[in-house]
């Protein structure tokens, strides 16, 4: 009974003001709620900040075949330079194409090291008269520039025998596959994408690395889609 007594004495306050609620009784209640309003609040605007910092870290590279400069809409330049490889003679030297930078700093190499180096090249157009166009025929026979570009995206690709981007992609650039040419050479060397814009850096043919255009050679890649001896576009594309 007694028990009773003070349940009911405690909780008079609370029927007799049926419109306050228990935060209006109790203000120490009150505090802690403002306390926890003003955290979940900070606590919002820092997720923000953190959100648009890791935004601005997201991102992907790729190298622009045949141009110095980068789009400047989709993406932005890291550096540009020359493009270099294997040369055509050689057969025993790495395959893969660079971009060198324009801005080249030295490193020392220790005397007493020997060394049996493999040697990198720089590389020239090499378009034959049934390849030029309007747009290439300039830089036959010139040495290629690169550019590194930067995309906000987080991945790039570069897709042959296309020329746009698949559904939620976008378009860095397009043209032709290229490699150095089969007829009459020994480097074996990667296909890359060159730009639909070619321009070049040098007037002198040194004939050291060449650059052509790819042809498809159908057969086991399927004539009906890949009509044989056409020269195979590209599409580099980000997401």
């Amino acid at each position: 009974m007694q028990t009773q007594c003070i349940l009911l004495c405690f909780l008079a306050p609370v029927i007799c003001h049926g419109t306050e609620t228990v935060l209006d009784l109790f203000p120490e209640y009150k505090i802690v709620q403002r306390r926890i309003d003003a955290l979940e609040k900070e606590n919002k605007a820092l997720k923000a900040e953190i959100d648009q910092k890791e935004e601005g870290m997201l991102g992907s590279t790729f190298v622009r075949w045949g141009r110095s400069t980068c789009n400047g809409t989709t993406s932005s330049l890291v550096y540009n330079g020359y493009m270099a490889g294997p040369c055509i003679k050689s057969m025993a030297t790495g395959s893969n194409y660079l971009c060198l930078s324009s801005n080249p700093e030295k490193k020392s190499f220790p005397a007493d090291w020997n060394s049996n180096p493999g040697h990198l090249y720089g590389i020239g157009w090499e378009l034959s008269g049934k390849d030029r166009s309007k747009s290439s025929s300039h830089v036959d026979d010139k040495d290629v520039p690169c550019a590194v570009c930067l995309t906000k995206r987080r991945t790039t690709l570069m897709i042959p025998g296309r020329t746009s981007c698949y559904s939620g992609w976008t378009q860095e650039y397009t043209w032709f596959l290229v490699s150095t040419g089969a007829n009459r050479y020994f480097a074996t060397t990667e296909y890359v994408c060159a730009d639909d814009e070619p321009l070049f850096y040098g007037s002198k043919n040194y004939n050291q690395g060449i650059l052509s255009l790819v042809e498809v050679k159908c057969g086991s890649i399927p004539c009906n889609k890949y009509e044989d001896r056409t020269k195979l576009s590209c599409v580099v594309c980000s997401k």
